[in-house]
Protein backbone atom coordinates (compact mmCIF):
# COMPACT_ATOMS: atom_id res chain seq x y z
CA UNK A 1 0.00 0.00 0.00
CA UNK A 2 2.90 2.33 0.92
CA UNK A 3 4.52 1.50 -2.38
CA UNK A 4 1.13 2.20 -4.26
CA UNK A 5 1.00 5.17 -2.86
CA UNK A 6 4.72 6.48 -3.68
CA UNK A 7 3.88 5.78 -6.78
CA UNK A 8 0.56 7.85 -7.02
CA UNK A 9 2.14 10.53 -5.41
CA UNK A 10 5.00 10.86 -7.49
CA UNK A 11 2.59 11.22 -10.22
CA UNK A 12 0.83 14.24 -8.62
CA UNK A 13 3.82 15.55 -8.02
CA UNK A 14 5.50 15.27 -11.80
CA UNK A 15 2.05 17.54 -13.45
CA UNK A 16 2.97 20.55 -11.11
CA UNK A 17 6.77 20.42 -11.86
CA UNK A 18 6.16 20.42 -15.13
CA UNK A 19 4.18 23.07 -15.29
CA UNK A 20 6.75 25.37 -12.96
CA UNK A 21 9.52 23.50 -15.57
CA UNK A 22 8.00 24.30 -18.59
CA UNK A 23 6.45 28.43 -18.42
CA UNK A 24 10.18 29.30 -16.79
CA UNK A 25 12.20 27.67 -19.52
CA UNK A 26 9.86 29.37 -21.86
CA UNK A 27 10.39 32.72 -20.29
CA UNK A 28 14.43 32.39 -20.04
CA UNK A 29 14.71 31.40 -24.05
CA UNK A 30 12.16 34.20 -24.67
CA UNK A 31 13.76 37.15 -22.32
CA UNK A 32 17.57 35.72 -23.73
CA UNK A 33 16.68 36.87 -27.16
CA UNK A 34 15.35 40.35 -25.98
CA UNK A 35 18.84 41.44 -24.36
CA UNK A 36 17.06 44.01 -22.37
CA UNK A 37 17.41 45.34 -19.04
CA UNK A 38 14.24 43.47 -17.45
CA UNK A 39 15.32 40.25 -19.60
CA UNK A 40 18.87 40.40 -17.65
CA UNK A 41 17.18 40.98 -14.23
CA UNK A 42 14.34 38.59 -14.73
CA UNK A 43 16.47 35.59 -16.06
CA UNK A 44 18.69 34.55 -12.88
CA UNK A 45 15.26 34.23 -10.86
CA UNK A 46 13.80 32.27 -13.24
CA UNK A 47 16.97 29.90 -13.36
CA UNK A 48 16.35 29.96 -9.64
CA UNK A 49 12.92 28.51 -9.99
CA UNK A 50 13.89 25.97 -13.19
CA UNK A 51 17.05 24.80 -11.02
CA UNK A 52 15.14 24.38 -7.64
CA UNK A 53 11.71 22.49 -9.51
CA UNK A 54 14.48 20.05 -10.75
CA UNK A 55 16.29 19.28 -7.22
CA UNK A 56 12.26 18.97 -6.33
CA UNK A 57 11.68 16.02 -8.83
CA UNK A 58 14.74 14.61 -8.25
CA UNK A 59 14.00 14.27 -4.21
CA UNK A 60 10.43 12.74 -5.44
CA UNK A 61 12.10 10.16 -7.52
CA UNK A 62 14.73 9.36 -4.62
CA UNK A 63 12.20 8.85 -2.21
CA UNK A 64 10.24 6.69 -4.91
CA UNK A 65 13.52 4.77 -5.18
CA UNK A 66 13.66 4.42 -1.43
CA UNK A 67 10.11 3.29 -0.84
CA UNK A 68 10.76 0.33 -3.95
CA UNK A 69 13.88 -0.36 -2.07
CA UNK A 70 12.08 -0.96 0.82
CA UNK A 71 9.24 -2.57 -0.23
CA UNK A 72 11.50 -5.30 -3.02
CA UNK A 73 9.50 -3.55 -5.69
CA UNK A 74 12.99 -2.68 -7.53
CA UNK A 75 14.31 -4.77 -9.91
CA UNK A 76 17.43 -4.67 -11.74
CA UNK A 77 17.14 -3.72 -15.50
CA UNK A 78 20.75 -4.85 -17.29
CA UNK A 79 21.65 -4.13 -20.53
CA UNK A 80 25.14 -4.27 -22.32
CA UNK A 81 26.92 -1.10 -23.85
CA UNK A 82 30.41 0.72 -23.58
CA UNK A 83 30.53 1.48 -19.72
CA UNK A 84 33.29 3.98 -20.15
CA UNK A 85 31.59 6.08 -22.44
CA UNK A 86 28.49 5.63 -20.60
CA UNK A 87 30.01 7.55 -17.63
CA UNK A 88 31.86 10.12 -19.43
CA UNK A 89 28.65 10.92 -20.58
CA UNK A 90 27.25 11.03 -17.10
CA UNK A 91 29.58 12.87 -15.71
CA UNK A 92 29.45 15.21 -18.96
CA UNK A 93 26.14 16.61 -17.78
CA UNK A 94 27.82 18.41 -14.81
CA UNK A 95 30.25 20.34 -16.68
CA UNK A 96 28.24 23.56 -17.08
CA UNK A 97 26.91 23.02 -12.99
CA UNK A 98 31.19 23.32 -12.38
CA UNK A 99 32.16 26.02 -14.55
CA UNK A 100 29.22 28.22 -12.95
CA UNK A 101 30.49 26.92 -9.60
CA UNK A 102 34.41 27.67 -10.52
CA UNK A 103 35.24 24.44 -9.34
CA UNK A 104 37.44 21.94 -11.47
CA UNK A 105 35.52 19.16 -12.65
CA UNK A 106 38.35 15.83 -14.03
CA UNK A 107 38.66 12.68 -14.49
CA UNK A 108 40.70 9.95 -15.43
CA UNK A 109 39.84 6.29 -17.26
CA UNK A 110 42.42 4.03 -18.35
CA UNK A 111 42.96 3.53 -22.27
CA UNK A 112 40.00 0.88 -22.71
CA UNK A 113 37.03 -0.36 -24.33
CA UNK A 114 35.00 -2.47 -22.22
CA UNK A 115 31.87 -3.52 -22.83
CA UNK A 116 29.65 -5.06 -20.06
CA UNK A 117 26.38 -5.93 -19.01
CA UNK A 118 25.40 -3.53 -16.02
CA UNK A 119 22.21 -1.52 -14.98
CA UNK A 120 22.29 1.56 -16.41
CA UNK A 121 19.58 3.56 -14.42
CA UNK A 122 21.12 2.62 -11.28
CA UNK A 123 24.75 3.11 -11.98
CA UNK A 124 23.57 6.56 -12.97
CA UNK A 125 21.86 7.52 -10.25
CA UNK A 126 24.74 6.61 -7.93
CA UNK A 127 27.24 8.47 -9.75
CA UNK A 128 25.22 11.39 -10.20
CA UNK A 129 24.87 11.54 -6.41
CA UNK A 130 28.37 11.07 -5.46
CA UNK A 131 29.02 14.28 -8.16
CA UNK A 132 26.05 16.37 -7.12
CA UNK A 133 27.58 15.65 -2.90
CA UNK A 134 31.20 16.77 -4.31
CA UNK A 135 30.00 19.96 -5.83
CA UNK A 136 27.61 21.11 -2.73
CA UNK A 137 30.45 20.82 -0.58
CA UNK A 138 33.62 22.05 -2.35
CA UNK A 139 33.84 25.31 -2.28
CA UNK A 140 35.05 27.45 -5.15
CA UNK A 141 37.91 27.27 -7.09
CA UNK A 142 38.47 23.53 -5.37
CA UNK A 143 39.21 20.28 -7.48
CA UNK A 144 37.50 16.96 -7.65
CA UNK A 145 38.65 13.85 -9.54
CA UNK A 146 36.95 11.42 -10.80
CA UNK A 147 39.25 8.33 -11.16
CA UNK A 148 37.77 4.72 -12.93
CA UNK A 149 39.28 2.06 -13.46
CA UNK A 150 38.03 -1.89 -13.87
CA UNK A 151 39.64 -4.59 -11.74
CA UNK A 152 40.09 -8.17 -12.53
CA UNK A 153 40.16 -11.19 -9.76
CA UNK A 154 42.18 -13.93 -11.42
CA UNK A 155 41.09 -16.71 -9.02
CA UNK A 156 37.33 -16.11 -9.39
CA UNK A 157 37.41 -15.02 -13.31
CA UNK A 158 35.21 -11.72 -12.01
CA UNK A 159 35.43 -8.21 -12.52
CA UNK A 160 34.69 -5.09 -10.72
CA UNK A 161 34.58 -1.41 -11.57
CA UNK A 162 35.83 0.57 -9.40
CA UNK A 163 34.82 4.42 -8.87
CA UNK A 164 36.57 7.14 -6.69
CA UNK A 165 35.23 10.44 -6.68
CA UNK A 166 37.37 13.06 -4.45
CA UNK A 167 36.88 16.27 -4.11
CA UNK A 168 38.95 18.83 -1.54
CA UNK A 169 35.53 20.53 0.27
CA UNK A 170 35.02 20.60 3.78
CA UNK A 171 35.14 17.85 4.62
CA UNK A 172 32.90 15.35 7.32
CA UNK A 173 33.44 15.73 10.97
CA UNK A 174 34.65 11.83 12.45
CA UNK A 175 32.31 11.66 14.73
CA UNK A 176 29.42 12.31 12.00
CA UNK A 177 30.95 9.87 9.65
CA UNK A 178 29.84 6.42 10.70
CA UNK A 179 26.28 7.87 10.12
CA UNK A 180 26.54 9.50 6.47
CA UNK A 181 24.97 7.00 4.78
CA UNK A 182 21.95 6.96 6.69
CA UNK A 183 18.69 7.67 5.55
CA UNK A 184 17.59 11.87 6.41
CA UNK A 185 20.46 11.72 8.45
CA UNK A 186 22.38 15.45 7.73
CA UNK A 187 25.92 16.91 8.88
CA UNK A 188 25.67 19.32 11.86
CA UNK A 189 28.63 21.47 10.82
CA UNK A 190 29.78 23.25 7.89
CA UNK A 191 27.96 25.48 5.44
CA UNK A 192 23.75 25.04 7.07
CA UNK A 193 23.19 26.04 3.24
CA UNK A 194 24.32 23.09 1.31
CA UNK A 195 22.88 20.62 3.98
CA UNK A 196 20.11 18.36 1.92
CA UNK A 197 17.42 16.07 2.76
CA UNK A 198 19.99 13.17 4.08
CA UNK A 199 18.28 10.78 0.71
CA UNK A 200 21.14 11.36 -1.80
CA UNK A 201 23.97 9.05 0.00
CA UNK A 202 21.47 6.79 1.33
CA UNK A 203 19.73 6.06 -1.38
CA UNK A 204 23.47 5.31 -3.19
CA UNK A 205 24.43 3.20 -0.85
CA UNK A 206 21.57 1.08 -0.82
CA UNK A 207 21.95 1.00 -5.03
CA UNK A 208 25.10 -0.30 -4.68
CA UNK A 209 24.39 -3.43 -1.99
CA UNK A 210 21.60 -3.91 -4.36
CA UNK A 211 23.74 -4.45 -7.40
CA UNK A 212 26.21 -6.57 -5.12
CA UNK A 213 28.86 -4.16 -4.18
CA UNK A 214 29.35 -1.62 -2.10
CA UNK A 215 29.87 2.46 -1.60
CA UNK A 216 32.74 3.61 1.40
CA UNK A 217 34.16 7.15 2.29
CA UNK A 218 37.27 8.68 3.55
CA UNK A 219 36.98 12.03 5.38
CA UNK A 220 38.81 14.91 6.72
CA UNK A 221 37.16 18.00 7.78
CA UNK A 222 38.76 20.87 5.59
CA UNK A 223 40.66 18.63 3.91
CA UNK A 224 37.80 16.85 1.89
CA UNK A 225 36.53 13.61 1.05
CA UNK A 226 36.96 10.30 -1.36
CA UNK A 227 33.75 8.53 -1.99
CA UNK A 228 34.51 4.71 -3.91
CA UNK A 229 32.22 3.17 -5.33
CA UNK A 230 32.75 -1.00 -6.14
CA UNK A 231 30.51 -2.44 -8.27
CA UNK A 232 30.73 -6.69 -9.41
CA UNK A 233 30.49 -5.85 -13.62
CA UNK A 234 29.79 -9.04 -15.65
CA UNK A 235 32.55 -7.89 -18.60
CA UNK A 236 32.16 -9.15 -22.25
CA UNK A 237 35.01 -7.76 -24.27
CA UNK A 238 38.35 -5.38 -22.85
CA UNK A 239 40.23 -3.85 -25.40
CA UNK A 240 43.15 -1.91 -24.38
CA UNK A 241 44.94 0.72 -25.54
CA UNK A 242 41.67 2.42 -27.30
CA UNK A 243 40.66 6.06 -25.94
CA UNK A 244 37.41 7.35 -25.57
CA UNK A 245 35.43 10.34 -25.99
CA UNK A 246 32.75 11.64 -24.10
CA UNK A 247 29.46 10.93 -25.59
CA UNK A 248 27.45 14.47 -26.01
CA UNK A 249 24.65 15.32 -23.39
CA UNK A 250 20.91 14.35 -24.52
CA UNK A 251 19.83 17.67 -25.64
CA UNK A 252 22.51 18.12 -27.76
CA UNK A 253 22.23 14.71 -29.82
CA UNK A 254 18.07 15.80 -29.83
CA UNK A 255 18.83 18.77 -31.58
CA UNK A 256 21.85 17.64 -33.85
CA UNK A 257 19.14 13.92 -34.99
CA UNK A 258 15.53 15.72 -35.60
CA UNK A 259 16.56 19.35 -36.95
CA UNK A 260 16.11 17.72 -40.28
CA UNK A 261 13.42 19.88 -42.32
CA UNK A 262 14.18 17.92 -46.16
CA UNK A 263 11.13 16.26 -45.86
CA UNK A 264 9.36 16.34 -49.33
CA UNK A 265 5.43 17.95 -48.66
CA UNK A 266 3.95 17.25 -51.80
CA UNK A 267 2.95 21.09 -51.72
CA UNK A 268 0.18 20.82 -49.22
CA UNK A 269 0.49 23.32 -46.70
CA UNK A 270 -2.22 21.95 -43.99
CA UNK A 271 -1.04 22.08 -40.81
CA UNK A 272 -0.95 18.60 -38.90
CA UNK A 273 -3.90 18.04 -36.64
CA UNK A 274 -2.89 16.52 -33.02
CA UNK A 275 -4.91 15.31 -30.85
CA UNK A 276 -3.62 15.94 -27.18
CA UNK A 277 -5.43 13.86 -24.56
CA UNK A 278 -4.33 14.70 -20.46
CA UNK A 279 -6.74 14.91 -17.66
CA UNK A 280 -4.86 18.07 -16.14
CA UNK A 281 -6.21 21.28 -18.55
CA UNK A 282 -3.61 23.09 -17.10
CA UNK A 283 -0.93 20.91 -18.30
CA UNK A 284 -2.66 20.38 -21.86
CA UNK A 285 -3.13 23.93 -22.66
CA UNK A 286 0.81 24.56 -21.66
CA UNK A 287 1.57 21.57 -24.17
CA UNK A 288 -0.53 23.17 -26.86
CA UNK A 289 1.61 26.64 -25.64
CA UNK A 290 4.82 24.61 -26.37
CA UNK A 291 3.87 23.45 -29.92
CA UNK A 292 3.04 26.80 -30.86
CA UNK A 293 1.22 27.17 -34.27
CA UNK A 294 2.90 24.80 -36.18
CA UNK A 295 -0.23 22.69 -35.94
CA UNK A 296 -3.94 22.28 -34.92
CA UNK A 297 -5.22 20.88 -31.98
CA UNK A 298 -7.92 18.71 -30.80
CA UNK A 299 -8.16 18.01 -26.98
CA UNK A 300 -9.78 15.13 -24.65
CA UNK A 301 -9.50 15.01 -20.78
CA UNK A 302 -9.41 11.10 -21.12
CA UNK A 303 -8.91 7.89 -22.66
CA UNK A 304 -12.35 7.71 -23.84
CA UNK A 305 -12.63 10.87 -25.19
CA UNK A 306 -9.59 10.79 -27.07
CA UNK A 307 -10.56 7.63 -28.55
CA UNK A 308 -13.71 9.01 -29.60
CA UNK A 309 -11.93 11.99 -31.32
CA UNK A 310 -9.46 9.90 -33.24
CA UNK A 311 -11.87 8.00 -34.87
CA UNK A 312 -14.04 10.86 -35.45
CA UNK A 313 -10.92 13.35 -36.65
CA UNK A 314 -7.80 10.97 -37.55
CA UNK A 315 -5.47 13.29 -36.35
CA UNK A 316 -1.70 13.06 -37.50
CA UNK A 317 -0.26 12.29 -34.46
CA UNK A 318 -1.70 11.42 -30.78
CA UNK A 319 -0.05 12.87 -27.29
CA UNK A 320 -1.50 10.93 -24.36
CA UNK A 321 -1.01 10.91 -20.36
CA UNK A 322 -0.73 7.43 -18.91
CA UNK A 323 -2.93 7.44 -15.69
CA UNK A 324 -6.45 9.44 -16.21
CA UNK A 325 -9.74 8.34 -15.72
CA UNK A 326 -12.47 6.30 -17.91
CA UNK A 327 -9.81 5.39 -19.95
CA UNK A 328 -5.81 5.30 -19.21
CA UNK A 329 -3.20 6.25 -21.67
CA UNK A 330 -1.93 2.45 -22.12
CA UNK A 331 -5.45 1.39 -23.14
CA UNK A 332 -6.35 4.00 -25.78
CA UNK A 333 -2.91 2.92 -27.31
CA UNK A 334 -3.86 -0.56 -27.48
CA UNK A 335 -7.26 0.65 -28.85
CA UNK A 336 -5.93 2.63 -31.48
CA UNK A 337 -3.56 0.21 -32.67
CA UNK A 338 -5.87 -2.39 -32.82
CA UNK A 339 -8.25 -0.18 -34.70
CA UNK A 340 -7.78 -0.45 -38.72
CA UNK A 341 -9.16 2.94 -38.76
CA UNK A 342 -6.83 4.68 -36.41
CA UNK A 343 -3.57 1.96 -36.40
CA UNK A 344 -1.42 4.55 -38.96
CA UNK A 345 -1.63 7.09 -36.15
CA UNK A 346 1.81 7.77 -34.31
CA UNK A 347 1.27 7.47 -30.48
CA UNK A 348 3.75 8.92 -27.93
CA UNK A 349 2.78 8.39 -24.68
CA UNK A 350 3.17 10.85 -21.95
CA UNK A 351 3.89 9.57 -18.00
CA UNK A 352 5.25 10.49 -14.51
CA UNK A 353 6.04 6.79 -14.71
CA UNK A 354 9.52 6.30 -15.70
CA UNK A 355 10.69 2.74 -14.65
CA UNK A 356 11.53 0.56 -17.48
CA UNK A 357 8.72 -1.90 -17.16
CA UNK A 358 6.52 1.03 -17.66
CA UNK A 359 7.93 2.14 -20.84
CA UNK A 360 7.87 -1.88 -22.32
CA UNK A 361 4.01 -1.72 -21.14
CA UNK A 362 3.29 0.79 -23.41
CA UNK A 363 5.61 0.28 -26.29
CA UNK A 364 4.25 -3.58 -26.56
CA UNK A 365 0.57 -1.69 -27.10
CA UNK A 366 1.90 -0.50 -29.86
CA UNK A 367 3.24 3.45 -28.49
CA UNK A 368 5.85 5.15 -30.64
CA UNK A 369 8.05 6.83 -28.42
CA UNK A 370 7.56 8.09 -24.57
CA UNK A 371 8.19 11.19 -22.85
CA UNK A 372 8.76 10.92 -18.81
CA UNK A 373 7.37 13.86 -16.68
CA UNK A 374 8.70 16.66 -15.82
CA UNK A 375 9.54 16.89 -19.41
CA UNK A 376 12.15 18.88 -21.31
CA UNK A 377 9.98 21.68 -24.21
CA UNK A 378 12.94 20.98 -27.09
CA UNK A 379 12.35 17.45 -26.28
CA UNK A 380 8.38 17.32 -26.48
CA UNK A 381 8.71 19.62 -29.86
CA UNK A 382 11.54 17.25 -31.15
CA UNK A 383 10.10 14.10 -31.02
CA UNK A 384 6.90 15.20 -32.25
CA UNK A 385 8.37 16.74 -35.13
CA UNK A 386 10.16 13.90 -36.05
CA UNK A 387 7.11 11.55 -35.69
CA UNK A 388 5.27 13.71 -38.46
CA UNK A 389 7.82 13.84 -40.52
CA UNK A 390 8.83 10.12 -40.42
CA UNK A 391 4.64 9.85 -41.60
CA UNK A 392 5.45 11.94 -44.18
CA UNK A 393 8.53 9.49 -45.48
CA UNK A 394 6.46 6.59 -45.31
CA UNK A 395 3.78 8.69 -47.56
CA UNK A 396 6.43 9.44 -49.88
CA UNK A 397 7.52 5.75 -49.81
CA UNK A 398 4.11 4.50 -50.34
CA UNK A 399 3.41 7.36 -53.31
CA UNK A 400 6.59 6.10 -54.78
CA UNK A 401 5.80 2.00 -54.76
CA UNK A 402 2.17 2.00 -54.07
CA UNK A 403 1.05 4.80 -56.66
CA UNK A 404 3.26 3.45 -58.94
CA UNK A 405 2.41 1.58 -62.04
CA UNK A 406 3.66 -2.04 -60.91
CA UNK A 407 2.20 -4.66 -59.26
CA UNK A 408 1.98 -4.83 -55.54
CA UNK A 409 4.59 -7.35 -54.09
CA UNK A 410 5.60 -5.32 -51.09
CA UNK A 411 2.92 -4.75 -49.03
CA UNK A 412 4.36 -5.72 -45.76
CA UNK A 413 3.52 -2.92 -43.07
CA UNK A 414 -0.47 -2.11 -41.46
CA UNK A 415 -0.16 0.98 -43.26
CA UNK A 416 1.05 -0.56 -46.36
CA UNK A 417 -1.36 -3.72 -46.93
CA UNK A 418 -4.64 -0.84 -46.19
CA UNK A 419 -3.25 0.83 -49.44
CA UNK A 420 -2.58 -2.06 -51.32
CA UNK A 421 -6.05 -3.33 -50.63
CA UNK A 422 -7.72 0.17 -51.54
CA UNK A 423 -5.95 -0.23 -55.35
CA UNK A 424 -6.89 -3.37 -55.30
CA UNK A 425 -10.81 -2.33 -54.83
CA UNK A 426 -10.18 0.75 -57.30
CA UNK A 427 -8.40 -1.27 -59.99
CA UNK A 428 -11.64 -4.43 -59.87
CA UNK A 429 -13.71 -1.11 -60.39
CA UNK A 430 -11.82 0.95 -63.12
CA UNK A 431 -14.02 1.60 -65.95
CA UNK A 432 -16.88 2.38 -63.87
CA UNK A 433 -17.09 6.18 -64.04
CA UNK A 434 -19.33 6.58 -60.78
CA UNK A 435 -16.49 4.97 -59.16
CA UNK A 436 -15.85 7.60 -55.84
CA UNK A 437 -14.96 7.96 -52.16
CA UNK A 438 -18.49 6.72 -51.40
CA UNK A 439 -18.67 3.71 -53.41
CA UNK A 440 -15.16 3.15 -52.15
CA UNK A 441 -15.97 3.69 -48.56
CA UNK A 442 -18.63 1.07 -48.53
CA UNK A 443 -16.38 -1.37 -49.64
CA UNK A 444 -13.51 -0.80 -47.80
CA UNK A 445 -15.62 -0.94 -44.69
CA UNK A 446 -14.66 2.90 -43.42
CA UNK A 447 -17.32 6.32 -43.40
CA UNK A 448 -16.37 8.65 -46.15
CA UNK A 449 -14.81 11.02 -44.06
CA UNK A 450 -12.64 8.48 -42.30
CA UNK A 451 -11.32 6.86 -46.07
CA UNK A 452 -10.47 10.19 -46.83
CA UNK A 453 -8.37 11.29 -43.96
CA UNK A 454 -6.78 7.54 -44.07
CA UNK A 455 -5.79 7.84 -47.93
CA UNK A 456 -4.62 11.67 -46.95
CA UNK A 457 -2.42 10.68 -43.96
CA UNK A 458 -0.88 8.07 -45.67
CA UNK A 459 -0.29 9.52 -49.32
CA UNK A 460 -0.49 12.84 -49.18
CA UNK A 461 -3.24 13.09 -51.39
CA UNK A 462 -6.85 13.25 -51.38
CA UNK A 463 -8.74 9.77 -52.07
CA UNK A 464 -10.51 11.56 -55.57
CA UNK A 465 -6.60 12.33 -56.50
CA UNK A 466 -5.31 8.72 -55.82
CA UNK A 467 -8.37 7.53 -57.85
CA UNK A 468 -7.71 9.68 -60.53
CA UNK A 469 -3.81 9.05 -60.71
CA UNK A 470 -4.64 5.17 -60.98
CA UNK A 471 -6.88 5.82 -63.61
CA UNK A 472 -4.26 8.26 -65.55
CA UNK A 473 -1.47 5.32 -64.75
CA UNK A 474 -3.79 1.73 -66.56
CA UNK A 475 -4.62 4.45 -69.41
CA UNK A 476 -0.81 5.14 -69.48
CA UNK A 477 -0.66 1.36 -69.89
CA UNK A 478 -2.90 0.57 -72.04
CA UNK A 479 -1.58 3.34 -74.72
CA UNK A 480 2.04 1.77 -74.36
CA UNK A 481 0.39 -1.26 -75.16
CA UNK A 482 -1.59 -0.02 -78.19
CA UNK A 483 -4.35 -1.08 -76.50
CA UNK A 484 -7.51 0.89 -78.50
CA UNK A 485 -8.23 4.31 -79.43
CA UNK A 486 -7.60 7.33 -76.85
CA UNK A 487 -11.34 7.72 -76.55
CA UNK A 488 -11.78 3.72 -76.53
CA UNK A 489 -8.38 3.59 -73.33
CA UNK A 490 -10.32 6.76 -71.33
CA UNK A 491 -14.16 4.91 -71.10
CA UNK A 492 -12.03 1.89 -70.40
CA UNK A 493 -10.52 3.36 -67.09
CA UNK A 494 -13.64 5.82 -66.11
CA UNK A 495 -13.57 8.90 -67.64
CA UNK A 496 -16.54 9.68 -69.22
CA UNK A 497 -15.55 12.65 -71.49
CA UNK A 498 -12.54 11.28 -73.74
CA UNK A 499 -11.09 15.51 -73.80
CA UNK A 500 -10.82 15.61 -70.09
CA UNK A 501 -8.91 12.58 -70.16
CA UNK A 502 -6.27 14.31 -72.35
CA UNK A 503 -5.91 17.29 -70.32
CA UNK A 504 -5.81 15.16 -67.18
CA UNK A 505 -3.40 13.02 -68.80
CA UNK A 506 -1.22 16.10 -69.93
CA UNK A 507 -1.27 17.45 -66.64
CA UNK A 508 0.22 14.29 -65.05
CA UNK A 509 2.28 13.31 -68.17
CA UNK A 510 3.52 16.77 -68.95
CA UNK A 511 2.83 15.31 -72.72
CA UNK A 512 -0.74 14.21 -74.24
CA UNK A 513 -2.13 10.52 -75.05
CA UNK A 514 -1.03 10.75 -78.41
CA UNK A 515 2.12 12.10 -78.11
CA UNK A 516 2.77 9.27 -74.93
CA UNK A 517 1.78 7.00 -77.37
CA UNK A 518 4.51 7.58 -80.13
CA UNK A 519 7.32 8.01 -77.50
CA UNK A 520 6.13 4.52 -76.07
CA UNK A 521 5.23 2.58 -79.01
CA UNK A 522 6.82 4.20 -82.07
Amino acid sequence: MRSTFFTNISHEFRTPLTLIQGPAQNMIEKLKKEKQLKANEAVPQLDLILSNASRLLRLVNQVLDLSKLESGGLKKEISEEEIFGFLKMVIGHFSLLAVQKRISLNHHFPNQFVIARFDKDKLEKIVNNLIFNALKFTPENGRILITVRINADSTTDSHYLLMDVKDNGVGIPPDQLGRIFERFFQVKEGDSQNAGAGIGLALSKELAEFLGGRLSVVSSPALGSTFTLSLPLAVVEIQENVHINATAPLALTLHQEFHDDNIPTNGHDAKPLLLIVEDHLDLRKFICLCLGDEYEYLEAGNGKEGLQLAIEQLPSLILSDVMMPEMDGVELCNRIKQDHRTNHIPLILLTAKASEESKLHGLDKGADDYIIKPFNKDELVLKIRNQILAQKRIQEKIRLELLSGSSIINAVSADEKFIARVKEVIEASMSDEKLGVESLAEEIGLSRVQLYRKVNALTGISVNDFIRKLRLQKGAQLLSQNWGTIAEIAYEVGFSNPSYFSKCFKDHFGTIPSSYYNQKVK
